[in-house]
């Protein structure tokens, strides 16, 4: 609702681009205080990608876009049906598992996703959780803002709106 994401190939590897077609305000701050996490413990659950604040040009207006590696795998529901429908209890144990301790990395960052609905959530080709849709994402950096983009109302907390980031 937000944006449109595109895939895009190379002979090298494939990347996502998201542009976004609505203005909010401060949207290069809460990039680069996202990209921050990076090089923590929450690192491993988040894909790498790079905002341009200045991103593609549409007639005569410059839309602001995010470039980020394209992740091959499946949305968390996908999986936990694959891994169901074939009877792989293993796999749907190291989920909850990994769901789990991702959950309680984000508590104890302070962090929290903002739209963490499954399909924002890829289990990769080892097996691994990978985040994305970082819009909504609050850190405590931003605290002093108020929340630009609120996600799906279904995955959000009930007291969070376009100027407050609701309790976490």
């Amino acid at each position: 609702k937000h944006g449109i994401v595109y895939q895009v190939s190379t002979k090298e590897k494939q990347f996502a681009i998201k542009c976004f077609i609505e203005e909010l305000a401060d949207r290069t701050r809460r990039y680069e205080e996202v990209a921050k996490l990076k090089h923590g413990p929450l690192g491993k659950y988040l894909v790498d990608f790079h905002y341009f604040e200045d991103g593609i040009k549409v007639d005569d207006h410059w839309f602001p876009c995010l470039k980020m590696s394209w992740q091959n795998g499946e949305c968390l529901d996908q999986y936990a049906c694959n891994m169901l429908g074939t009877d792989n209890k293993v796999a749907i144990d190291k989920l909850i598992d990994d769901f789990r301790k991702m959950s309680l990395d984000f508590l104890n960052s302070g962090v929290a996703h903002g739209d963490l609905e499954p399909s924002n959530i890829l289990i990769d080709h080892s097996g691994a959780i990978k985040l994305v849709d970082y819009d909504a994402m609050f850190t405590p950096a931003l605290k002093d803002l108020t929340c630009g983009e609120a996600g799906s109302p279904a995955y959000q907390h009930p007291l969070r709106n376009a100027s407050h980031f609701g309790p976490w």
